[in-house]
């Protein structure tokens, strides 16, 4: 494990990851072996090796499912499958990490790269979902907002006016009094007064104009 650890320090990357696996096939029960994995799958992330990276990160996941590395490494499955354009399975072991890991340090991302993927992949419903929930889960991270913003976007995208009116209202709801959030707030009230408007409700929609205007006003902007 330390030869393994000086040639990966001097960039040696191919024999250092040779002399890891060495190890983990030698001993399986290694009190290393999981990081052995760990250390060879990165050393081919050097290399740009990505489906070979993310096959051991899959076999720590496999087989040391209790190891302390087991959350990162399927989250660099996922991010090895999207290296290699393999979007699906990249969303499948994101999805994987949020549902499993609720501790996981990379849950927040994760869940921010599913509905990313998602929306690339077309699949909008889900990608809205995804972006909700993240809004739901991280209330307080900064690109909250966002997401909540996102969904909106995507329910406009598709025409379904009464789903956007809802994601919008709550994202007035939960972000209205964040100051770095007051021109998206008056933008999203406008934007629910023109669902009113394609929805053909002319009362609801002047109304919400007026809302619009008067926290434009009451905002000084």
């Amino acid at each position: 494990f330390k030869l393994a650890e000086e040639l990966m320090a001097k960039g040696s990357f191919d024999d250092a990851a040779k002399k890891y696996l060495e190890l983990v096939d030698e001993d399986p029960k290694h009190e290393f072996a999981d990081k052995a994995l760990n250390n060879a799958a990165v050393c081919y992330e050097n290399t740009r090796r990505f489906d070979s990276a993310l096959r051991l990160y899959e076999r720590i996941t496999r087989e040391y499912p209790q190891s302390k590395l087991a959350d990162a490494a399927l989250f660099r499955v996922a991010v090895n499958a999207e290296n290699s354009y393999d979007f699906d399975k990249a969303v499948v072991s994101y999805q994987k990490l949020v549902k499993d890991y609720e501790k996981s340090k990379d849950r927040e991302a994760a869940l921010y790269n599913t509905a990313r993927l998602l929306e690339g992949l077309q699949r909008y419903n889900e990608a809205a979902n995804a972006y909700l929930r993240y809004a739901d889960l991280y209330p307080k991270s900064e690109d909250a907002p966002k997401n909540q913003f996102a969904a909106a976007r995507i329910y406009e995208k598709q025409g379904d006016y009464p789903k956007e009116i809802a994601a919008l209202n709550e994202f007035v709801q939960k972000f209205s009094s964040d100051k770095n959030q007051v021109e998206l707030v008056v933008d999203a009230k406008k934007r629910i007064a023109e669902c009113w408007q394609k929805l053909n409700k002319e009362t609801e929609a002047k109304k919400a104009f007026n809302a619009a205007a008067d926290e434009f006003d009451k905002r000084g902007l």
